[in-house]
């Protein structure tokens, strides 16, 4: 099958191109970008659409949303995958086709993943942690993995793995939602993250740690952390140790502004809120400036990946580059780039088509006109399509 454009970004930092099409083999997969024959899918719109690769949002909780984690916590564990199930499909439908799950508790993220895979929902690819590992006590303690002690660490990391989780998370610094919780003191201990980090890269499986600045970034960058998630309070001396180290920064922005619009975020933790998102932009402004590695996340303002985007934009980064981290930079970070994240031959045929030119209108990102996973249609006019349905009807 062909997909005839007016315009593409194909997620690498290239110029648009255009007009012309994407030709695809059976089984869904990029063969060329060239010249559109006479059968070929018309996804032009008119001349105004532009065809980007598929979103990726690599860090949100499907099952949660902005509110009173705590009190959500403490809902039946089918109803939270339910609402994943709910979540999915919106995000879906908004772009996003592929998902770094950062943590759900009782292994739900599995269900859900299963449920998506087996055709019975609609839903982005899940990447998959199983659960965050967390001390007694610590940041989302309600509902983490409570682990003390190296040993402990270990144990409860190879059970993860054994369990066939993608990645490991860990909760190295406090946070900003758990009440009592200090965002920029650690939580786990250096000997803890060290022996985490050595675990799950002896067993394959890259790192990300809930880090928000602090003590602890420096060790758990010399023990080998792949990813650091939100950063809201990283230094310039952090940003250059990631950069020098190569881990990249997982942006969670819009979710800081989400919680303060929202009436169910507990008093208790609003004023945290309030202040990370205060320097949040410059923290991203002083990380595009060094260099370092940068992803998107939603986290759990599902489906706003476009207000994440244009956070970057509002830090100063170029359209292209903004875009890039909503694409391939964040397939990295996912360890998928290899199949998605990019419009090139021999890559999955994952792309969204927006209404509009993107890098002149990052609001084009809000106006998701169509969604293809592997070559197929999955999504049109912003909802999911239903089970035998067919685009272009």
């Amino acid at each position: 099958m062909d997909f005839r454009f007016a315009r593409l970004i194909d997620g690498t930092g290239a110029p648009p191109r255009g007009p012309g099409a994407l030709n695809l083999d059976s089984a869904g997969i990029i063969r060329s970008l060239g010249q559109a024959g006479s059968s070929a899918v018309d996804v032009t719109g008119g001349g105004n659409w532009t065809l980007l690769p598929g979103l990726v949002d690599a860090h949100d909780h499907v099952c949660y949303d902005v509110g009173d984690e705590q009190a959500q916590a403490r809902e039946p564990l089918a109803l939270l995958a339910v609402n994943g199930a709910r979540n999915a499909r919106a995000i879906l439908a908004s772009g996003i086709t592929t998902l770094r799950d950062m943590g759900e508790p009782g292994g739900i993220d599995h269900v859900v993943q299963q449920a998506i895979t087996r055709g019975m929902i609609p839903g982005p690819d899940l990447i998959r942690c199983g659960n965050y590992l967390t001390p007694t006590g610590g940041h989302c303690w309600f509902d983490g993995l409570e682990v003390d002690g190296p040993d402990q660490v270990v144990a409860t990391v190879r059970r993860l793995c054994r369990e066939g989780v993608d990645f490991i998370k860990l909760m190295v610094s406090g946070g900003v939602s758990t009440p009592g919780s200090d965002p920029l003191q650690a939580d786990m201990t250096d000997a803890e993250v060290a022996a985490a980090i050595a675990t799950a890269h002896a067993k394959g499986k890259p790192v990300a740690a809930h880090l928000h600045g602090g003590p602890s970034l420096a060790p758990a960058l010399a023990a080998g952390l792949d990813t650091v998630e939100h950063g809201v309070y990283l230094t310039r001396q952090d940003l250059e140790r990631m950069a020098e180290a190569g881990a990249a920064l997982v942006v969670t922005y819009g979710t800081m502004e989400a919680a303060l619009d929202c009436p169910d975020v507990p008093a208790s933790v609003i004023e945290k809120f309030r202040r990370a998102a205060d320097g949040y932009l410059e923290t991203i402004a002083e990380a595009l400036r060094v260099g370092v590695l940068l992803a998107l996340g939603c986290d759990q303002n599902h489906a706003r990946i476009g207000q994440e985007i244009r956070a970057l934009l509002q830090a100063g980064a170029p359209p292209l580059r903004a875009i890039r981290a909503a694409t391939l930079d964040g397939a990295a970070v996912c360890r998928v780039d290899g199949r998605t994240g990019s419009l090139e031959p021999g890559k999955t045929a994952d792309f969204i088509a927006v209404e509009g030119d993107p890098l002149a209108d990052p609001g084009a990102f809000d106006r998701v006109q169509l969604v293809v996973k592997a070559g197929r249609p999955v999504a049109a006019g912003g909802r999911c399509l239903e089970p035998g349905e067919v685009w272009p009807a």
